[in-house]
């Protein structure tokens, strides 16, 4: 699934759902999930720890006392957080019989709500020189059982409100099971000072996480990403004392498309609407767009009502951000503008490069103006391995190290454009993307289904939505309505089809291929 990281934390903030539709959120919420930095200046250059690579509770001393995460239940200091994880972290070695200190990679993965008890797991099963592997309680049981047993993982841990929901996992893989109390009930546990992680002297190519992403071939492939890959992602932007926290707001298309739905529903009068466009251009430094394309109508209405012009950028899970719109300086809408620093980019094909640029310039080959090829990302941000997977690691790189985004891209007018998937088998929808195959393979488990091919069609809201070619036994009778009910068991919400053709016949090619390309066309020509 599609997450923004920032480092200092370990907090994986999780945009691919639905936000609450409500301008309150925007109003009144920007303090959940904020950062205090304290350091004199705003510092944009790289940052003095480059040379040192390691997760930031190794540095908790210098910003002990100072805040470091509002959530929902309150608010942490640093030296809040630090003690919290160190005791979680000795609680994992005394339940894995680990005497070193370092677990050597050894996986854990945990399933936590999206506040501070994310952050004091993580750092907690870092501390214990771990790799993480978190969950989404979105997922189905199945989806997990396979996340937890790919991964390898020595133990899971579980938040107690969702204890239950991983439990018969653990007991049928035979994983010990490491329940976290509410972090108001676990905060009363002993202070053992500052020493936790002693036993690790060298993060930079230790492995961090392991976070699951959907891959062509059917089956999530587990991206492993080493600390320095982690801290490569991160941009560390101090703030000057007086600013009370960063004032950030990032999502998907499909959450502006809804608070725009929300707005347009709910705040008909001309001196609301004006308190709404003041608050957010004085409350609000920054509004981020990514994950899927921002339709250019979005943008406009989104400019109209807040005074805002979103920031398009574009990143992966294997890559991190690796293109953005400027900061200062003219976003072109629809665009992905150009490379961030210490990020190159090439596009073309295996036998001819179009276009290679970095983030001071970008040179197009003679012959090759506006040419369309497949986008390879090269940079310290890229992740090591797909967990497990050789092969399928080989083949996402090139022999010079350029990794292969599967999108399809162009260079024109200054800038970059993302022109869809190279593979049709990824749907990008409401900033998660969805293996086709997988769906596939889920739908044709249904005793009515003896054929099916999963496309993603065009939508203003969700950038693509899920639609299922079905074939069905002779004289059976399927409605969209039972599908979606049979697949909740089964399936994550977000992959279920949003709409359902019946065919008689699929057609494929001399080799038993489907050309969803030109299914995707008879069925949505436009």
């Amino acid at each position: 699934m599609p997450s923004v990281f920032i480092y200092h934390l370990g907090v994986n903030f999780q945009c691919g759902g639905i936000l609450r539709s409500s301008w309150c959120y925007l109003q009144h919420h920007l303090r959940l999930w904020s950062v205090e930095c304290f350091k004199r200046g705003l510092q944009t250059a790289q940052p003095s720890s480059y040379n040192r690579i390691a997760p930031v509770f190794t540095r908790v001393s210098a910003y002990a006392d100072k805040t470091a995460i509002f959530d929902q239940n309150g608010q942490y200091t640093y030296r809040e957080l630090y003690r919290l994880s160190h005791c979680l972290s000795q609680q994992i070695h005394r339940v894995l019989k680990c005497l070193s200190g370092d677990l050597k990679e050894e996986r854990i993965s945990f399933l936590c709500p999206n506040d501070a008890s994310y952050v004091v797991t993580q750092w907690a099963s870092w501390m214990s020189g771990a790799i993480t592997v978190p969950l989404s309680w979105k997922h189905p049981s199945p989806e997990l059982e396979y996340f937890i047993q790919d991964s390898q993982s020595c133990l899971v841990i579980a938040e107690e409100g969702y204890a239950e929901t991983v439990a018969p996992i653990t007991k049928k893989l035979g994983i010990e099971l490491l329940v976290l109390p509410k972090l108001a009930v676990f905060a009363s546990s002993k202070d053992e000072g500052l020493e936790a992680g002693r036993a690790i002297t060298e993060w930079k190519d230790r492995g961090a996480m392991i976070i699951y992403t959907s891959g062509t071939t059917g089956r999530p492939k587990g991206v492993l990403s080493t600390h320095r890959n982690i801290q490569a992602m991160v941009w560390e932007y101090f703030l000057k004392k007086r600013a009370p926290h960063i004032n950030v707001f990032m999502a998907v298309p499909t959450i502006y498309c809804k608070l725009i739905e929300y707005y347009e529903q709910n705040f008909s009068q001309v001196h609301v609407q004006d308190f709404v466009r003041a608050m957010c251009q004085q409350t609000i430094r920054l509004m981020v767009s990514g994950s899927s394309a921002l339709p250019v109508p979005v943008m406009e209405r989104w400019r109209e009502i807040t005074g805002h012009t979103l920031l398009e950028r574009y990143g992966m899970t294997e890559i991190g951000m690796a293109l953005s719109n400027p900061l200062k300086g003219v976003r072109v809408p629809g665009s992905v503008g150009t490379p961030l620093p210490r990020v190159e980019v090439q596009i073309g094909t295996n036998n001819c490069i179009y276009a290679q640029g970095n983030w001071k310039e970008t040179k197009i080959t003679p012959g090759c103006k506006n040419k369309e090829g497949e986008l390879l990302v090269k940079g310290p941000a890229v992740f090591r391995e797909y967990w497990n997977k050789p092969q399928e690691t080989r083949e996402a790189f090139t022999a010079d190290g350029w990794f292969r985004t599967g999108d399809t891209a162009m260079y024109k007018d200054g800038t970059y454009w993302i022109l869809g998937r190279t593979s049709v088998d990824i749907i990008k929808s409401g900033g998660y993307k969805i293996s086709a195959l997988e769906v596939e393979r889920h739908l044709l488990v249904h005793p009515s289904i003896t054929d099916v091919a999963v496309i993603g069609a065009p939508d203003n809201t969700w950038g693509q939505r899920v639609i299922a070619v079905v074939k069905l036994r002779e004289g059976d009778i399927l409605h969209l309505k039972d599908l979606k009910e049979w697949a909740r068991e089964f399936m994550a919400p977000y992959t279920i089809p949003a709409e359902l053709i019946l065919v008689e016949e699929i057609p494929r090619n001399a080799m038993g291929k489907i050309n969803k390309k030109d299914l995707l066309k008879h069925f949505f020509p436009k």
